[in-house]
């Protein structure tokens, strides 16, 4: 009850806001009439008012009356009775504002037909201002929204610019640590003791006795491991080979990318890339076993050294190394 009272003690307050922002935002062109207004079509104890068109909304402030409706809601629902119009409101339905006002034209000079016709011809007029304005403001948001999307795709070609210069920086970068990584390999490999500048101890963790460790490793690489395997004849010495194996490449760069590559042609992007290096052609390997796919490089101004590239698997690509030298005396 007390939240009741006090809606209804602010009901003055609330007209006369709203009398005061008509009387601010009103435009001296507005139609604007006097008016006695009722909450009753018998206009027991009716109040001086004002009727006024403005913002496409239709007011009727004075005494107790603190009414206002939009051009449409006036147009759809003005009735005249007697010498008086009927005006609903439907668009509101909270205690400080009626919803039903009774009118009588009390201004000299004009007529309650008069009123009625001007109130709905200024209602068409600023309708239709207002129409335009929503067509401006919808032009000028679509243009907002136009420019913030060139500004964003500016933004986004700008990131993807530099995020690719990024990468390809990153790719050259590892391109020529590669490059240098694999002539580094190639001239260990013709050292009098082969792989002697990068051969660690032996691995005694190793599967096999034919395993040394090693430091050097092939940028990417998942791994790389010494091999020695025995003289395959008198005249050859001991097959010195570094055997690097990579599992992925830095597929967001673009570097020598072959897991996951959606060509599925990885292998050969591997072996093109190293064919590149070498500036040497390759050569399929005859000698490879049945189920490795295996090309190898070979320079015959150094013949120290051969170059494998093979493909283990679908996932998987070896790099090797391998140190080709004559035996000496005692068959090392």
């Amino acid at each position: 009850m007390a939240a009741r009272r006090s809606i209804f003690t602010l009901l003055p307050v609330l007209a006369l806001a709203l009398f005061i922002a008509v009387l601010l935002f009103a435009k001296a062109d507005d139609p604007s009439y006097k008016v006695s207004a009722a909450r009753s079509a018998n206009m027991v104890k009716p109040s001086s008012a004002r009727l006024t068109v403005h913002g496409a909304k239709v007011t009727i402030i004075g005494g107790d009356i603190n009414f206002q409706t939009s051009c449409s809601d006036f147009v759809a629902s003005v009735r005249t009775y007697k010498s008086g119009l009927e005006i609903h409101n439907s668009e509101y339905a909270i205690p400080s504002i009626n919803s039903t006002v009774f009118v009588l034209v009390s201004q000299e000079g004009v007529n309650r037909d008069t009123v009625l016709q001007q109130t709905k011809d200024a209602c068409a007029t600023q309708q239709a201002q207002e129409r335009e304005q929503l067509q401006r403001d919808a032009e000028a948001e679509a243009a907002r929204q136009a420019a913030v999307e060139l500004e964003q795709n500016a933004q986004e070609e700008k990131d993807r610019l530099r995020i690719a210069k990024q990468n390809a920086d990153y790719r050259a970068e590892r391109v020529a640590e590669l490059h240098d990584a694999i002539f580094t390999a190639l001239h260990a490999a013709e050292e009098p003791d082969p792989f002697a500048s990068i051969r660690g101890e032996f691995d005694f963790s190793a599967s096999d006795s034919r395993q040394w460790r090693t430091d050097f490793k092939l940028p990417e690489a998942e791994r790389c491991v010494l091999i020695r395997a025995p003289a395959p004849t008198p005249v050859v010495g001991s097959v010195w080979t570094l055997a690097c194996v990579f599992s992925r490449f830095r597929d967001d760069t673009g570097f020598i990318r072959f897991s996951g590559d959606d060509s599925g042609d990885g292998y050969k992007r591997v072996v093109e890339f190293v064919k590149g290096i070498l500036k040497l052609p390759y050569e399929p390997d005859e000698q490879a076993p049945l189920n490795i796919n295996q090309v190898f490089f070979a320079d015959p101004s150094r013949p120290a050294w051969r170059l494998f590239v093979s493909k283990l698997n679908e996932e998987s690509v070896g790099i090797s190394v391998a140190a080709l030298h004559v035996a000496d005396q005692h068959g090392h």
